[in-house]
């Protein structure tokens, strides 16, 4: 990628920002990580990114609203969430487990 394009991922389990932050910046993205919703909204605010990445619930708080609150306002959003086991989790699930790759493709394909 000539110029890096800028991920923000919001989420609150410290295992899953790591593997997600890894693969991401292997692949060339400059990922910006933030374990609590207010904390992402106010950078999401104050400087462009490329793509938004959110958890399906950050502490106490849903963070599907938000995804498509960005989503909406044309912003290219992913949600990964390991809420599956939620009745709005069931709704959001696309079938499969977490991959790198996966992802990496989804954002190339945005």
């Amino acid at each position: 990628m000539a110029d890096k394009k800028k991920v923000l991922h919001v989420e609150d389990d410290t295992r899953w920002t790591d593997i997600v932050r890894r693969n991401l910046e292997e692949a060339g993205y400059e990922v910006s990580s933030f374990d609590t919703l207010p904390a992402a909204k106010q950078a999401a605010d104050s400087e462009p990114f490329d793509y938004f990445i959110c958890d399906g619930r950050v502490g106490p708080v849903d963070a599907t609203e938000w995804a498509i609150e960005l989503f909406e306002e044309g912003r290219k959003v992913v949600s990964l969430s390991g809420m599956a086991f939620t009745p709005k989790g069931m709704a959001n699930m696309s079938k499969g487990q977490y991959d790198g790759d996966k992802l990496v493709a989804m954002l190339n394909s945005l």
